[in-house]
């Protein structure tokens, strides 16, 4: 794969206020807007990967959990269905 020039560049649109805090950011710190968003993502995109990981182990574990749930809701109406049937012909009341 051949990259061409600026190919890893990326262009975003934010609103003015995002704007603002990141030049106030990049001013308090003496760096560029660039350097702060660059530190941000260096910074922000483990947790956000982190995140989305622990958000993937939760909801399999509600899945898991939910299922279990259902079987043993399932097993104790099998259970009541089979102890009201009796056996033979006897009338159970």
């Amino acid at each position: 794969m051949t990259r061409r020039k600026n190919d890893h560049a990326l262009n975003l649109f934010i609103s003015y206020e995002q704007k603002k805090v990141l030049q106030e950011m990049a001013d308090r710190c003496d760096r560029t807007i660039s350097d702060v968003v660059r530190t941000l993502l260096k910074i922000g995109l483990p947790i956000l990967q982190a995140l989305s990981e622990a958000e993937e182990v939760l909801y399999r574990q509600q899945a898991d959990l939910f299922c279990q749930l259902r079987q043993g809701r399932q097993r104790q109406n099998s259970g009541q269905a089979a102890a009201g049937r009796g056996t033979g012909g006897e009338q159970v009341v």
